[in-house]
């Protein structure tokens, strides 16, 4: 299982952040607590065993008047070897109105532009069939 953390540069997807683990088994739980600003957890639930990494902060954000806006995975998503899914897309402005988008505008990143976002952020994963 790789997991990536994005941040929107220039209309381009630019992985800031990554993690992987094996898993040996094809059924399980993924859960993610997250607030991309603070911290995000990640546990996977594999069978009878269980693993968690926690990530400190990205970057040191000035959060006065920041408006926040997150979407999360809603549906259930069919996992392909090698597919990339998007879990949850954060973006933040100090603008008075912000549109509001699903997740699947992970795959087209031109969408936020003009948007007068200050930061835009997606957590995914990915499943692959070898091992690390």
């Amino acid at each position: 299982i790789y997991m990536y953390t994005y941040k929107l540069n220039n209309g381009n997807w630019e992985i800031i952040e990554h993690s992987k683990s094996n898993i040996s088994q094809n059924t399980g739980r993924i859960a993610i607590t997250s607030d991309v600003l603070n911290m995000r957890r990640v546990a996977f639930q594999i069978g009878s065993s269980v693993s968690s990494n926690t990530f400190t902060p990205i970057e040191n954000i000035n959060k006065e008047g920041l408006m926040i806006s997150t979407s999360y995975l809603q549906k259930t998503e069919q996992i392909s070897y090698g597919k990339e899914i998007p879990l949850i897309i954060q973006y933040q402005t100090r603008e008075n109105s912000m549109n509001t988008f699903t997740i699947d505008y992970f795959y087209t990143p031109e969408k936020y532009n003009g948007g007068n976002y200050e930061n835009v952020y997606a957590i995914t994963i990915k499943f692959m069939d070898k091992s690390l």
